[in-house]
């Protein structure tokens, strides 16, 4: 089964965005090794140059493992701001949304969207969706003039087919 990587829920009138940090367990330093690479005592210059510098590479690595984790926490958060009628009332519901609209609300690069929704999956009051799930395209001149994601669209069709007489289906206009 899936491990979501982050789970939305339904807490008063809003939408609260939690990342698992099951899915993505923290990394940490050992404080010994902390020691001897901060403090060099005992050990020959090299020795100490080498722990010093690996040092600073895991701390770089810790930086940008955090740096993602932030950035996901981001873009699900805006996602959850964009598609709260989704996620209180369901797939009919479901609003249009491209990479380039949550890149403009997290202030990144469309490519970073991309990446960070990259096989992740999100825990949400509707169900568990891969997040990709959530970028549908848009079908536009509704009756009321609003874009309409293409997913919606096809829920509704799907509710129709399933709720017709089989003995006499809709045709292909009338749905």
């Amino acid at each position: 089964y899936i491990v979501p990587d982050v789970v939305i829920e339904h807490v008063g009138d809003q939408h609260v965005v939690m990342l698992n940090d099951a899915a993505t367990p923290r990394l940490g330093i050992s404080p010994y090794y902390r020691r001897l690479a901060t403090s060099g005592d005992g050990l020959a210059p090299e020795t100490a140059a080498f722990l010093s510098d690996r040092l600073r590479s895991a701390l770089w690595v810790m930086r940008c493992v955090e740096q993602r984790r932030s950035t996901l926490y981001k873009v699900v958060q805006a996602l959850a701001d964009r598609q709260a009628a989704f996620l209180a009332r369901g797939l009919r519901h479901l609003r249009p949304m491209t990479l380039k609209d949550v890149a403009e609300m997290v202030g990144v690069h469309e490519s970073t969207i991309s990446r960070a929704v990259a096989n992740k999956y999100v825990q949400t009051p509707q169900g568990a969706f891969a997040l990709k799930f959530f970028f549908a395209s848009a079908i536009a001149g509704t009756t009321t003039g609003a874009d309409v994601a293409s997913t919606s669209v096809k829920q509704v069709i799907r509710e129709l087919i399933e709720a017709e007489d089989p003995r006499e289906p809709h045709s292909d206009q009338k749905l």
